[in-house]
C-alpha cells in the first residue's frame, strides 16, 4: 500500500454539530488544536473536565479528548440586558453568571440550575457589568469580577454564600490564603476582611472608609487620600498595571505592568509575596495581555507574542506571531494552504496542565505543553 504523505504530523479531524446544524471542523496534531468557532466569545474558563467558552448569548463545552465543540446553553432569549457575564470550570464543577439573574451551575444534563439569585448586598453597581469568573485552586471559592464592577467570592460549598467583595474596577480576582486579591486600575489589592469592603473613595458618598486588614501595592505613586488603616506598598516602577496573574504552574501571583514611553515601551513582571514585590522579569516593549505557567511569560502585542522566563532582563525582544502546524482550510482546487499564525489574541490563558489556550475572532487555538 502507497504511504501517505504526513505534511502535518498526527492530524485528527473530528466534526462537530452545534443545535444549530451547522457542522465545524476540528485539526489537531501533537503540538496544537484547532476548533473554528460559530461566533466570537468573550470569555473563556480553560480548566475542568470540560473547557468553556462562552458568548453573550451562549455557552459552548470543550470535549478535550475530542476536540469537539458543543453547544451547552443558549440565553439568547432573554432581554438585552440579561447576558452572560462569565464562566468558570474546575474538575466536574462548571457555572456561568447572568445579569439580572444571578449564578447557575452547569449540569451534566438537564438545565442549567440557578444556584445563587443576584443580590443589592454584593453587587457594586444597580446594573451589574461583570467580566469573568473562576474557582480558586481549592475547588471551594468562587470569584465574580471584572469590567467596572467589583469583585466578589462565594463558598460553593455553603450554597454559595457570599464571603467577601471589594468595591472598585476589578479587573482581576483570586481567592488566595484566605484573601481576596484584586488587580485594580491603580493599585492591587490583598483583602483579609469579610463581608463587603469598600474602597477609599467610598468615604466621599457613604462614611465608609475603614481599610483596616487589606494591603495595597501601587505601581509609582500613592494615592492622594488619607491612609485609612491599609498597609501601603509602593513598586517605584513606570507604567500602568495591564494583568493581576495567578501562575498555576507555580502558585506565583504575579504582577504585569507595561510602559508605552520611550521608543520601544517596556514591561515588568513582579512576583506579590506577603509585603514584598519582587521583580521576575524584565523586557522591552509595551504590551496588553500576559499569561504566565510556571517559569515562563507570554505577552501579546499587535504584532504578536513575546515569550520570556524568569530572570530575564530583555532590551532586544521581538514580537512575533505563532506558527501552527496545522493547515488553513483548502478553498479551491489546487489551492496549496498554508499552516495558521497566530498574530494576536483577545483571549489568553493557561490551563493547570500547562497547554496555552488563545482565542483569536472566530479561533480556538491550544499549544499544547509537550508533544502529545
Amino acid at each position: 500500500m502507497r504511504p501517505i504523505p504526513c505534511i502535518i504530523k498526527s492530524v485528527a479531524v473530528a466534526l462537530c454539530v452545534l443545535a444549530s446544524g451547522m457542522t465545524y471542523a476540528q485539526s489537531r496534531t501533537a503540538r496544537f488544536a484547532h476548533i473554528p468557532l460559530p461566533e466570537e466569545p468573550d470569555c473563556m474558563a480553560p480548566d475542568g473536565d470540560k473547557p468553556l467558552l462562552a458568548s453573550k448569548t451562549k455557552i459552548w463545552t470543550i470535549d478535550p479528548a475530542k476536540w469537539t465543540l458543543t453547544q451547552a446553553v443558549d440565553a439568547s432569549n432573554r432581554s438585552w440586558d440579561n447576558y452572560i457575564q462569565g464562566v468558570a470550570a474546575r474538575g466536574s464543577d462548571a457555572f456561568f453568571y447572568i445579569s439580572g439573574e444571578g449564578i447557575y451551575r452547569l449540569r451534566p444534563a438537564g438545565a442549567p440550575e440557578l444556584v445563587r439569585p443576584r443580590e443589592e448586598k454584593w453587587l457594586k453597581n444597580y446594573s451589574e457589568a461583570y467580566k469573568a469568573m473562576n474557582i480558586d485552586p481549592t475547588g471551594s471559592f468562587l470569584l465574580l469580577y471584572g469590567q467596572n464592577e467589583n469583585a466578589a467570592a462565594f463558598d460553593i460549598a455553603a450554597g454559595m454564600k457570599p464571603v467577601a467583595a471589594f468595591n472598585d474596577h476589578v479587573m482581576d480576582a483570586y481567592w488566595l490564603a484566605d484573601c481576596l486579591w484584586a488587580g485594580c486600575i491603580d493599585k492591587v489589592v490583598i483583602n483579609s476582611r469579610k463581608g463587603r469592603s469598600k474602597n477609599n473613595e467610598d468615604f466621599i458618598f457613604t462614611g465608609d472608609n475603614d481599610q483596616h486588614g487589606m494591603i495595597k501595592f501601587y505601581v509609582s505613586d500613592k494615592t492622594v487620600l488619607p491612609n485609612m488603616g491599609e498597609q501601603d506598598v509602593v513598586i517605584n516602577e513606570r507604567g500602568e498595571i495591564t494583568r493581576l496573574l495567578y501562575n498555576k504552574g507555580n502558585g506565583d501571583v504575579l504582577l504585569c505592568v507595561s510602559d508605552f514611553s520611550g521608543s520601544t515601551g517596556s514591561s515588568a513582571v513582579y512576583k506579590i509575596e506577603g509585603m514584598r514585590a519582587t521583580p521576575v522579569a524584565r523586557f522591552n516593549g509595551f504590551y496588553g495581555d500576559f499569561a504566565a505557567y510556571g517559569d515562563k511569560i507570554i505577552a501579546r502585542t499587535g504584532r504578536g507574542f513575546v515569550e520570556v522566563s524568569y530572570g530575564d532582563n530583555l532590551t532586544d525582544a521581538e514580537a512575533k506571531p505563532i506558527q501552527t502546524d496545522i493547515l488553513r482550510p483548502k478553498l479551491w482546487a489546487g489551492d496549496k494552504p498554508e499552516p495558521y499564525k497566530i498574530t494576536g489574541s483577545h483571549l489568553m490563558d493557561f490551563d493547570s496542565h500547562g497547554n496555552l489556550w488563545i482565542v483569536l475572532g472566530r479561533d480556538l487555538f491550544v499549544r499544547f505543553k509537550q508533544p502529545l
